[in-house]
Protein backbone atom coordinates (compact mmCIF):
# COMPACT_ATOMS: atom_id res chain seq x y z
CA UNK A 1 0.00 0.00 0.00
CA UNK A 2 1.26 3.51 -0.85
CA UNK A 3 2.65 5.76 2.00
CA UNK A 4 0.33 9.58 2.23
CA UNK A 5 2.62 12.62 2.01
CA UNK A 6 1.45 15.43 2.72
CA UNK A 7 3.49 18.63 2.45
CA UNK A 8 4.11 21.86 4.49
CA UNK A 9 5.12 24.54 2.00
CA UNK A 10 4.14 25.42 -1.37
CA UNK A 11 7.45 26.75 -3.02
CA UNK A 12 10.15 25.82 -5.78
CA UNK A 13 11.73 23.04 -3.65
CA UNK A 14 8.19 21.12 -2.55
CA UNK A 15 7.12 21.80 -6.32
CA UNK A 16 9.89 19.14 -7.04
CA UNK A 17 9.53 16.77 -4.34
CA UNK A 18 5.48 16.72 -5.23
CA UNK A 19 6.21 16.01 -8.77
CA UNK A 20 9.07 13.86 -8.95
CA UNK A 21 7.45 11.57 -6.15
CA UNK A 22 4.87 10.74 -9.00
CA UNK A 23 8.06 10.21 -11.42
CA UNK A 24 10.31 8.49 -9.34
CA UNK A 25 8.60 6.95 -6.84
CA UNK A 26 4.90 6.26 -7.76
CA UNK A 27 4.56 2.54 -6.63
CA UNK A 28 5.40 3.81 -2.91
CA UNK A 29 4.16 7.67 -2.04
CA UNK A 30 0.95 9.65 -2.95
CA UNK A 31 1.02 12.76 -2.10
CA UNK A 32 -2.67 13.77 -0.52
CA UNK A 33 -2.08 17.36 1.14
CA UNK A 34 -0.85 20.59 1.30
CA UNK A 35 -0.55 23.71 4.03
CA UNK A 36 0.99 27.17 3.79
CA UNK A 37 1.11 30.10 5.77
CA UNK A 38 -0.13 31.78 2.33
CA UNK A 39 -3.81 31.13 1.17
CA UNK A 40 -3.51 32.10 -2.00
CA UNK A 41 -0.38 29.83 -3.18
CA UNK A 42 -1.16 27.14 -1.34
CA UNK A 43 -4.47 26.94 -2.95
CA UNK A 44 -2.64 27.56 -6.20
CA UNK A 45 -0.30 24.43 -5.37
CA UNK A 46 -3.14 22.48 -4.08
CA UNK A 47 -4.91 22.62 -8.13
CA UNK A 48 -1.72 22.50 -9.74
CA UNK A 49 -0.99 18.93 -8.47
CA UNK A 50 -4.73 17.89 -7.79
CA UNK A 51 -4.22 17.48 -3.62
CA UNK A 52 -6.11 18.37 -0.62
CA UNK A 53 -5.47 22.27 0.55
CA UNK A 54 -5.83 22.20 4.41
CA UNK A 55 -6.13 25.50 6.18
CA UNK A 56 -4.70 24.28 9.64
CA UNK A 57 -2.06 21.67 10.53
CA UNK A 58 -5.18 20.43 12.58
CA UNK A 59 -7.18 19.58 9.55
CA UNK A 60 -3.54 18.31 7.68
CA UNK A 61 -3.13 15.92 10.03
CA UNK A 62 -7.03 14.43 10.11
CA UNK A 63 -6.52 13.62 6.24
CA UNK A 64 -3.68 10.99 8.35
CA UNK A 65 -0.81 11.35 6.38
CA UNK A 66 2.53 9.08 7.10
CA UNK A 67 4.57 11.68 6.66
CA UNK A 68 4.81 15.41 6.71
CA UNK A 69 7.25 16.75 4.28
CA UNK A 70 8.38 20.53 5.77
CA UNK A 71 9.56 22.53 2.65
CA UNK A 72 8.93 26.09 3.64
CA UNK A 73 11.08 27.99 5.95
CA UNK A 74 12.36 27.90 9.67
CA UNK A 75 10.12 30.25 10.94
CA UNK A 76 7.04 27.84 9.61
CA UNK A 77 8.76 24.82 10.23
CA UNK A 78 8.98 26.00 14.07
CA UNK A 79 5.23 26.95 14.27
CA UNK A 80 4.10 23.59 13.10
CA UNK A 81 6.95 20.84 14.33
CA UNK A 82 5.36 20.51 18.14
CA UNK A 83 2.13 20.04 16.98
CA UNK A 84 2.98 17.28 13.98
CA UNK A 85 5.21 15.05 16.08
CA UNK A 86 3.04 14.91 19.22
CA UNK A 87 0.23 13.72 17.04
CA UNK A 88 3.06 10.93 16.18
CA UNK A 89 3.14 11.50 12.63
CA UNK A 90 6.57 11.53 11.36
CA UNK A 91 8.27 14.33 9.85
CA UNK A 92 10.97 15.34 7.04
CA UNK A 93 12.22 18.80 7.46
CA UNK A 94 14.72 20.58 5.16
CA UNK A 95 14.74 24.15 6.96
CA UNK A 96 16.66 22.61 9.69
CA UNK A 97 17.37 26.35 10.88
CA UNK A 98 13.76 25.99 12.65
CA UNK A 99 16.10 24.33 15.58
CA UNK A 100 18.05 27.38 16.59
CA UNK A 101 15.09 28.36 18.12
CA UNK A 102 15.79 27.93 21.80
CA UNK A 103 14.28 25.20 23.59
CA UNK A 104 12.37 23.54 20.61
CA UNK A 105 14.88 20.49 19.82
CA UNK A 106 14.50 19.52 23.54
CA UNK A 107 11.23 20.13 22.62
CA UNK A 108 10.32 18.46 19.95
CA UNK A 109 12.96 15.55 21.21
CA UNK A 110 10.64 15.20 24.35
CA UNK A 111 7.53 14.81 22.44
CA UNK A 112 8.85 12.05 19.81
CA UNK A 113 9.61 9.87 22.56
CA UNK A 114 6.27 10.24 23.97
CA UNK A 115 4.31 9.64 20.67
CA UNK A 116 6.60 7.43 18.52
CA UNK A 117 6.98 9.65 16.28
CA UNK A 118 10.74 10.46 14.38
CA UNK A 119 12.03 13.43 12.89
CA UNK A 120 13.98 13.31 9.76
CA UNK A 121 16.72 15.65 8.47
CA UNK A 122 16.72 16.09 5.51
CA UNK A 123 20.77 16.18 3.98
CA UNK A 124 19.40 18.81 1.94
CA UNK A 125 22.73 21.01 0.03
CA UNK A 126 25.41 18.62 1.66
CA UNK A 127 26.51 15.12 2.51
CA UNK A 128 28.65 12.77 4.49
CA UNK A 129 25.73 13.46 7.55
CA UNK A 130 26.77 9.73 8.34
CA UNK A 131 30.21 10.59 9.03
CA UNK A 132 29.57 13.56 11.07
CA UNK A 133 27.15 11.39 13.43
CA UNK A 134 29.98 8.40 13.71
CA UNK A 135 32.81 11.17 14.45
CA UNK A 136 30.71 13.12 17.10
CA UNK A 137 30.03 9.64 19.00
CA UNK A 138 33.58 8.98 18.90
CA UNK A 139 34.05 12.57 21.29
CA UNK A 140 34.61 16.34 20.65
CA UNK A 141 34.52 17.88 16.98
CA UNK A 142 35.45 21.14 16.02
CA UNK A 143 33.58 21.60 13.26
CA UNK A 144 33.87 24.80 11.03
CA UNK A 145 31.19 25.70 7.52
CA UNK A 146 32.23 28.13 5.27
CA UNK A 147 29.68 29.46 2.86
CA UNK A 148 30.69 31.17 -0.29
CA UNK A 149 27.73 32.30 -2.30
CA UNK A 150 26.83 34.71 -5.13
CA UNK A 151 25.93 38.06 -3.86
CA UNK A 152 22.25 37.52 -5.20
CA UNK A 153 21.52 34.79 -3.32
CA UNK A 154 22.16 36.43 -0.15
CA UNK A 155 19.96 39.67 -1.30
CA UNK A 156 17.43 40.13 1.19
CA UNK A 157 18.89 38.70 4.24
CA UNK A 158 18.09 40.21 7.58
CA UNK A 159 21.79 40.78 7.98
CA UNK A 160 22.28 43.03 5.54
CA UNK A 161 19.63 45.53 6.28
CA UNK A 162 19.20 46.07 2.62
CA UNK A 163 22.86 47.02 1.92
CA UNK A 164 23.49 45.88 -2.05
CA UNK A 165 26.84 43.74 -2.11
CA UNK A 166 29.83 44.34 -4.19
CA UNK A 167 28.88 42.75 -7.78
CA UNK A 168 32.94 42.88 -8.17
CA UNK A 169 34.77 41.91 -5.17
CA UNK A 170 34.34 39.04 -2.57
CA UNK A 171 33.65 39.99 0.97
CA UNK A 172 32.90 38.07 4.17
CA UNK A 173 29.18 39.21 5.46
CA UNK A 174 29.30 37.34 8.56
CA UNK A 175 31.45 35.56 10.84
CA UNK A 176 30.08 33.68 14.31
CA UNK A 177 27.88 30.31 15.23
CA UNK A 178 25.35 28.42 13.73
CA UNK A 179 22.77 29.73 16.04
CA UNK A 180 23.55 32.96 14.58
CA UNK A 181 23.88 32.47 11.15
CA UNK A 182 20.37 31.05 10.72
CA UNK A 183 18.96 33.89 12.17
CA UNK A 184 20.52 36.91 10.33
CA UNK A 185 20.48 34.39 7.26
CA UNK A 186 17.20 32.42 7.75
CA UNK A 187 17.08 31.45 3.64
CA UNK A 188 20.43 30.75 3.18
CA UNK A 189 22.72 28.52 6.06
CA UNK A 190 20.25 25.48 6.92
CA UNK A 191 23.06 23.37 6.06
CA UNK A 192 25.19 24.87 8.46
CA UNK A 193 22.71 23.78 11.17
CA UNK A 194 22.18 20.13 9.35
CA UNK A 195 26.53 20.10 10.07
CA UNK A 196 26.20 21.82 13.59
CA UNK A 197 22.98 19.52 14.58
CA UNK A 198 25.71 16.31 13.69
CA UNK A 199 28.49 17.52 15.50
CA UNK A 200 29.34 20.02 17.39
CA UNK A 201 26.04 21.74 18.39
CA UNK A 202 24.22 25.01 17.18
CA UNK A 203 27.06 27.70 19.42
CA UNK A 204 29.70 25.70 19.11
CA UNK A 205 30.31 25.37 15.33
CA UNK A 206 31.72 28.23 13.31
CA UNK A 207 30.19 29.36 10.63
CA UNK A 208 31.60 31.88 7.89
CA UNK A 209 29.62 33.59 5.23
CA UNK A 210 31.19 34.63 1.99
CA UNK A 211 29.48 36.76 -1.03
CA UNK A 212 31.64 36.17 -4.00
CA UNK A 213 30.69 37.77 -7.42
CA UNK A 214 32.96 34.74 -8.96
CA UNK A 215 30.91 31.85 -7.67
CA UNK A 216 28.69 30.03 -10.28
CA UNK A 217 27.79 27.37 -7.29
CA UNK A 218 26.78 27.48 -3.91
CA UNK A 219 29.77 26.33 -2.26
CA UNK A 220 29.74 24.47 1.10
CA UNK A 221 33.15 23.84 3.23
CA UNK A 222 33.04 21.66 6.49
CA UNK A 223 35.88 21.18 7.97
CA UNK A 224 36.08 18.50 11.27
CA UNK A 225 38.62 17.74 13.39
CA UNK A 226 38.65 15.48 16.57
CA UNK A 227 39.51 12.11 17.78
CA UNK A 228 38.10 10.25 14.66
CA UNK A 229 41.02 12.50 12.91
CA UNK A 230 40.16 14.95 10.13
CA UNK A 231 37.97 15.07 7.36
CA UNK A 232 36.96 18.01 5.03
CA UNK A 233 33.96 17.93 2.93
CA UNK A 234 33.04 20.36 -0.38
CA UNK A 235 29.82 20.49 -1.88
CA UNK A 236 29.56 23.06 -5.23
CA UNK A 237 25.74 23.11 -5.56
CA UNK A 238 23.98 24.51 -8.51
CA UNK A 239 21.20 27.07 -6.90
CA UNK A 240 17.81 26.53 -8.26
CA UNK A 241 16.61 28.68 -11.17
CA UNK A 242 13.36 29.17 -9.65
CA UNK A 243 14.64 30.40 -6.38
CA UNK A 244 18.71 30.78 -5.97
CA UNK A 245 18.77 31.14 -2.20
CA UNK A 246 18.06 27.50 -2.17
CA UNK A 247 19.86 24.39 -3.83
CA UNK A 248 17.61 21.95 -6.18
CA UNK A 249 20.02 19.46 -4.45
CA UNK A 250 17.97 19.94 -1.55
CA UNK A 251 14.80 18.69 -3.01
CA UNK A 252 16.24 15.54 -4.28
CA UNK A 253 17.70 15.00 -0.77
CA UNK A 254 14.12 14.30 0.01
CA UNK A 255 13.23 11.72 -2.49
CA UNK A 256 16.34 9.99 -1.70
CA UNK A 257 15.29 10.16 1.88
CA UNK A 258 11.98 8.79 0.88
CA UNK A 259 13.29 6.01 -0.95
CA UNK A 260 15.35 4.63 1.92
CA UNK A 261 12.33 4.63 3.80
CA UNK A 262 10.71 2.53 1.56
CA UNK A 263 13.51 0.42 0.25
CA UNK A 264 14.64 -3.26 1.13
CA UNK A 265 18.21 -1.78 1.19
CA UNK A 266 19.17 1.39 3.16
CA UNK A 267 21.89 3.33 4.95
Amino acid sequence: MKKRIAFVGCGNLASIICQQIGLTLPDDYEVCAVYGPHFDFTEQFAQRFHIAHAPSIAALLDLNPDYVVEADSPATCAAVMSEIVKAGVPMIVLSTGAFAQPGLLDQVQCLSRQSGSQVYLASGAIGALDLMQAASLMGPVETTVINRKPPHSLEGAPALGGRALSQTEAAQVFSGSAREAIQFFPQNVNVAVTAALMTAGLDDTRVEIISDPAMVFNSHQIELKGRFGRAMVTIDSAPSPQNPKSSELAAWSVLALLKRLSGPLTF
